[in-house]
């Protein structure tokens, strides 16, 4: 009987050490905005968001979405070792453009969203 209860404390502070381990590891990211910009009409936002997680190289992700609504649709993400600038400029109301570093290699890019066209230019800041 002894034995029984000494392994299942034993299990119950085995799970407390894993969720303790989990929620340590996952607090050490943090989100930063470095950007909002918005569409000449005001109907449309780009965002340019960068996800740090202590040694782990920086996500950097552009969503865009209407301004009066919660729905939006990520058009970039790119990791980076540095904290690389992104500019985003409208061209008119439906044409965004994404220009980065050419140090900065996408891993994922969506050239149209919302009746938007995105365009991507590497190399130009």
């Amino acid at each position: 009987m002894i034995k029984k209860i000494a392994i299942g404390l034993l299990a119950v502070i085995g799970l407390i050490y894993v969720l303790v381990t989990i929620d340590v590891n996952s607090s050490d990211c943090y989100d930063i905005q470095k950007a909002v910009v918005t569409s000449p009409d005001g109907q449309y936002e780009a965002k340019y968001n960068q996800n740090i997680c202590g040694s782990k190289p920086t996500r950097m992700e552009i969503f865009v979405g209407g301004r009066r609504s919660r729905r939006s649709a990520l058009v970039f993400s790119a990791l980076a070792t540095t904290t690389e600038q992104v500019q985003l400029t409208w061209e008119d109301n439906s044409h965004l453009t994404v220009a980065y570093p050419e140090s900065m290699a996408p891993t994922y890019t969506n050239d149209r969203v919302f009746d938007l066209s995105i365009k991507f230019r590497k190399g130009e800041q």
